[in-house]
């Protein structure tokens, strides 16, 4: 573990490396081997109602995430949109939406059909401007034509900081490992 930590703190000091590369090391690192940098404590199943609290901010990586979940739940397209930067990229089954047009075409599909969406669980591991986000979530719905809808996933999002003190997403993940199949 503390290889791992020792590993991602040189990336991030790296000057050459780009922010995509950076961004890179950490998710994989961090994701494959569990580590905690600057973990912030998980949230517990009876802490579920996180989605509940009003006029949330974004000065922490976990604002960012909530304020999205409350988004979709309401149904709120730009407000779900503006949690992301201008070129993020969303992975959604079987395909990746990339920048705010197809972030909007994407999210807009997901938000029609209804859906309530539960995060159960969550750990964030941040370094520097960049963090990782991961939780298990569930979502119940009905789509437009009336069928349920019913998903559950462990979702892995890196977060971006920005200049401003901002937490915006960067790359959503909903799926976690699961795209690997």
């Amino acid at each position: 573990m503390n290889k791992t930590k020792s590993i991602l703190l040189r990336a991030m000091k790296m000057k050459d490396m780009t922010r995509f590369s950076k961004l890179l090391i950490i998710s994989g690192l961090a994701v494959l081997t569990g580590c905690s940098i600057g973990a912030e404590q998980g949230m517990t199943p009876e802490s579920k109602n996180m989605v509940e609290v009003k006029n949330l901010d974004t000065s922490n990586p976990v604002d960012i995430v909530n304020k999205l979940v409350k988004a979709i739940n309401q149904g709120n397209l730009e407000a779900a949109i503006a949690c992301y930067e201008s070129e993020a990229t969303l992975i959604v089954p079987g395909q990746v939406a990339r920048g705010k047009v197809e972030l909007r075409k994407a999210l807009a599909g997901f938000i029609a059909n209804k859906v309530t969406i539960t995060t159960e669980t969550y750990k964030t591991i941040r370094t520097g401007d960049v963090a990782l986000y991961s939780s298990k979530w569930s979502a119940i719905g009905t789509t437009p034509d009336g069928a349920p809808v019913k998903m559950a996933g462990t979702a892995s999002d890196v977060l971006h900081q920005q200049v401003d003190g901002r937490w915006l997403i960067a790359i959503d993940n909903p799926f976690g490992a699961a795209i690997l199949n």
